[in-house]
Parts: structure tokens; C-alpha cells; sequence
């Protein structure tokens, strides 16, 4: 007898095949994180040249914190706005409504075999991180932050993603939104700069967004930027953000569905 979480492993299963069925773009996608991980090794040297500390961090500390997030860039992708778009334009959201599912909860299922498959397919990077003098922390506390964080905050950003997503189902298109949302989660997300190199009214800014959930805060944990003693604080502050969007994205989706059309009819 099937269990009422087999539906849900199913779609996760589902995600991480589909991540390595296509295997020209996983390859293509491996090659391009190899080449950022090696700009920005040369990069960050660059500028520690002749400087021992910037805004607190040494070199090493910076380099570890730069080629961690670029590992993570990948990892936390859901692809949501993709599929819900797609789902819109090809009318199988139709389908999907009908069904005696929670829409919502399926994709998140599909999203965390998303990010399975992106941490599986992105660890040869981690042989690179070690060629270019970052090495990994040993302390299994730290890394049990690490995962926890990025666990809390990878959920927050899936709702925070569901909501800008609901907005499909107004315009039937959301490519602009993904696009603008993919930029700001790189700078806003401390993917390209630690936040802590940013001016102090930028980082306010930043720290007001929801994109330093997958990046920044789970890999400050990890890099030894944020002392482990913050992380309760941390993690709880994930926590609330996750909360908070998921009562709103829940609000979000029932109004909606409401409105749902799809083009040819």
C-alpha cells in the first residue's frame, strides 16, 4: 500500500532524472560554473592584493566564501517560474488543477529533487575549490548549520518563488520577472559579493530581500564568516522569513486560481 508521501518522492525522483537526462546542457552548465570559479579565484586575489583584511575578511575567508556561493548558485535553483509559465502556455494547468493534489506541495516536492540533483551534479566543483586554496571546514556542527540553513532557505525562496509565480496566472507569461529575479538573487543574494563588502544602506537593502536565503547565510555559515554561535539566530530569522511567505503564498495562490486562464482558451 502506497504511503500519502509517495506521490510527493515520485515528483522529487522525477526532478533529479530530468536534471541528468539532458546531458549536453549538465555539461554546458558544469563548464561554465568551472569557468566562474576560476575568474573569481583570480579575481579575489586580485583584490586582497597589497591588503591583508577587507571589512573584516581575510583572503582566505573571501575566496572560500566566493567559491562556495558559486557551487551554490546552481544548487538552489527551483525552476518554478519555468514550469509554471509553461504550465500556463501549454494549458496543463488545467489538468493540474483538477487533480485531488495540493499544487503547491507537489512542486515543492518536485523543487527538492531539484536541488538534490543540483547538489549531486555540482560536487565535482568542489575538487576546483580545493585546487584554488579554499579548503573545506572539518567541524561537522558547522556543516550541520550549513544544511540547515539552506534547507530553511531554500523553502523560503520556494515561496517566495510560488508567489511571483501566481502572477502567471494574470499575464500567462512570466520570462521578464524570472529574468529580473535571477539578477537581483545574484547581487541581493551575495552570490557575486559577500554582503559584508557591501555599503552599509546597500546591505540593509539586501537584507530586507528574501535572496540571501540559499546563498549568503547557509554559505557565511559554512565559510566561517558567521561565527557558529549565530547560528540559532540565523536559522530562526530563516525560519520566520519561510513563515511569513508561506501564509502569503498560500493567500496568493487561492485568489489566483480564480482568474486562471490559458492561451487557446
Amino acid at each position: 500500500m502506497k504511503g500519502p508521501l509517495d506521490g510527493d518522492a515520485g515528483l522529487a525522483a522525477m526532478a533529479m532524472k530530468e536534471a541528468v537526462a539532458y546531458r549536453v546542457w549538465f555539461w554546458l552548465r558544469l563548464f561554465t560554473a568551472a569557468v566562474a570559479m576560476t575568474v573569481f579565484s583570480f579575481f579575489w586575489r586580485a583584490v586582497y592584493a597589497g591588503a591583508d583584511r577587507l571589512a573584516g575578511l581575510d583572503l582566505d575567508t573571501a575566496l572560500r566564501y566566493a567559491l562556495l556561493a558559486q557551487v551554490m548558485a546552481g544548487v538552489g535553483e527551483s525552476e518554478l517560474l519555468r514550469r509554471m509559465s509553461f504550465s500556463l502556455r501549454e494549458g496543463r494547468i488545467a489538468h493540474d488543477l483538477s487533480r485531488p493534489i495540493d499544487l503547491q506541495a507537489a512542486e515543492y516536492a518536485y523543487a527538492i529533487g531539484t536541488w538534490a540533483s543540483g547538489a549531486v551534479t555540482r560536487l565535482p566543483l568542489v575538487g576546483l575549490l580545493v585546487l584554488y586554496g579554499a579548503s573545506l571546514p572539518l567541524d561537522p556542527l558547522r556543516w550541520a548549520a550549513f544544511l540547515a540553513s539552506f534547507a530553511v532557505g531554500a523553502s523560503a525562496m520556494f515561496c517566495f518563488e510560488w508567489i511571483l509565480a501566481c502572477l502567471a496566472f494574470y499575464t500567462t507569461e512570466v520570462w521578464g520577472i524570472r529574468i529580473t529575479v535571477e539578477a537581483m538573487a545574484l547581487f541581493f543574494g551575495g552570490i557575486l559579493v559577500p554582503l559584508d563588502l557591501m555599503p552599509g544602506w546597500l546591505r540593509a537593502i539586501a537584507e530586507m530581500l528574501p535572496f540571501q536565503q540559499i546563498a549568503y547565510l547557509p554559505v557565511a555559515l559554512l565559510a566561517g564568516i558567521t561565527p557558529l554561535a549565530d547560528a540559532p539566530r540565523v536559522l530562526l530569522g530563516q525560519l520566520a522569513w519561510a513563515v511569513a511567505l508561506l501564509a502569503v503564498s498560500r493567500l496568493a495562490f487561492a485568489r489566483a486560481v480564480k482568474v486562471v486562464t490559458v492561451q487557446g482558451g
